[in-house]
């Protein structure tokens, strides 16, 4: 009885113990940070750490001129190093829009880093997410419009 007994506590204790599936849920998003005309990189600040295997995202825009063509765009933190470009949009109507990711985030506190080919007002918006399958963090391709 004894052993049925440490048995049945063993297992309660695993179960209550086990992973349940992860919801996914938005933890933190700053202000989104604005460059002055003129710049080639930006920088965006959490306001609380990041959490360990969450993932982040970053969409960004240049403000170009008229008749210009899209710029190269890369960006990094200060904890986890470079970034996934996981889409860029540009129109004929010097509208250019870039989506980044960072999976399996490291803890601790993080500044992301735009930087583009040329120098333009810049926007940067970042946010983090728990619960994302890191592996395959999206469940659809992206598709631009040209509105």
């Amino acid at each position: 009885m004894r052993k049925f007994v440490l048995l049945f506590a063993f297992l309660l204790l695993c179960f209550l113990t086990a992973p349940l599936d992860a919801q996914i849920a938005f933890v933190q998003a700053p202000t989104a940070c604005v460059s002055n005309l003129g710049a080639t990189s930006l920088t965006c600040t959490f306001a609380e750490p990041v959490a360990a295997g969450d993932v982040l995202i970053a969409s960004a825009m240049p403000l170009l001129t008229a008749g210009g063509s899209a710029f190269s765009a890369t960006v990094s933190d200060s904890l986890n190093g470079g970034w996934t470009h996981g889409a860029q949009c540009y129109t004929a109507y010097d509208a250019q829009a870039d989506f980044f990711y960072k999976t399996d985030t490291a803890f601790g506190s993080d500044t992301v880093t735009l930087t583009y080919s040329n120098a333009a007002e810049l926007y940067l918006s970042i946010a983090e997410y728990s619960g994302v399958n890191s592996s395959t963090p999206f469940d659809v391709g992206p598709t631009c419009s040209p509105y």
